[in-house]
């Protein structure tokens, strides 16, 4: 049972990574319908549910005197059936009642083990993004890594989820923090981490690190057999393409100006690049750079 609410837990994690915590100044969808809501989407299809009452009385852990609770120490078959409501509750816009579940539980916390404990905080980010509420998503994982022996994939679920959160909020040092620790404790180094790590760096300003992070995520891009031709792909790394221009020299908004044009084929990587030649007074270059695009179909005969 003990592993079955750590997968449960585990999941509701996955859930709040997926549903579009990817930072984009440039908000799309993207193929799958995980990736395809965001947390703003789905607080307002539930609408009116969030009453002012909820609105104003801040809950969760810490911020609310929890109901009265049956004793449930040591019951595991109740807890699971009492998160499962709070689930079925959430998506039926039932907030309030979803919220009562989770407080009942909660005026127990202190009897749960570690794997319950974390099951309910589970419960609650759940609640809040439901609610739309990152940033109390956010403090009920860092308030989770005080749960005591969590097992090293839950704390690197954390740590992602906590990550992309922060760059949502555009906490951007304590992004940088958060994914630096899920890569210390052994955290697979993939695209999609060094593309939230570009992504941090471009928006603080460093630019040097933003691209070594850049061009790390596309040698991985390419180790995993990603498609770049797909617009999900482009789509990820858009808000990176006007990052050769912030470069310090000549030589290095080049090659990596160029690089974009060879890998995304986008238009935007093309006008970037062009003008980057402009910059260096390279006209020729620029103009042949263009007519390639309109060649290939990339830029319309109009664009510049």
């Amino acid at each position: 049972m003990g592993r079955k609410r750590w997968l449960l837990a585990g999941a509701t994690l996955a859930f709040v990574f997926l549903v579009g915590l990817q930072f984009s100044s440039r908000e799309k969808r993207e193929d799958g319908g995980a990736e395809a809501v965001t947390p703003e989407e789905q607080a307002g299809d539930i609408g009116d549910a969030v009453s002012t009452s909820i609105q104003g009385e801040r809950s969760g852990p810490q911020t609310r005197v929890p109901l009265a609770a049956t004793t449930i120490e040591g019951d595991s078959t109740l807890i699971d059936n009492a998160l499962a409501e709070v689930t079925t509750r959430l998506q039926s816009g039932q907030l309030e009642e979803a919220l009562n579940e989770l407080d009942a539980l909660y005026a127990d916390y202190e009897n749960l083990n570690n794997e319950e404990q974390f099951s309910v905080m589970s419960g609650y980010a759940n609640y809040f993004l439901a609610a739309g509420e990152l940033e109390e998503v956010m403090r009920i994982y860092e308030e989770s890594l005080n749960i005591a022996d969590l097992p090293g994939e839950t704390l690197l679920l954390i740590y992602r989820t906590l990550g992309q959160l922060s760059l949502r909020l555009q906490q951007f040092d304590k992004g940088i923090a958060h994914f630096d620790s899920y890569l210390e404790i052994g955290g697979e180094l993939n695209s999609l981490i060094t593309n939230s790590l570009a992504n941090a760096y471009f928006a603080l300003g460093n630019f040097a690190s933003a691209n070594q992070s850049l061009r790390s995520s596309i040698e991985l891009l390419h180790a995993e057999g990603a498609d770049f031709a797909s617009p999900r792909i482009t789509n990820r790394y858009e808000n990176l393409f006007d990052l050769p221009l912030r470069l310090e020299s000549a030589q290095e908004r080049i090659a990596l100006g160029q690089l974009l044009v060879d890998e995304f084929d986008a238009a935007r990587t093309y006008q970037n690049l062009a003008e980057i030649y402009r910059m260096a007074g390279d006209d020729t270059r620029a103009d042949a750079l263009l007519e390639e695009a309109r060649t290939n179909g990339i830029l319309d005969d109009s664009a510049n």
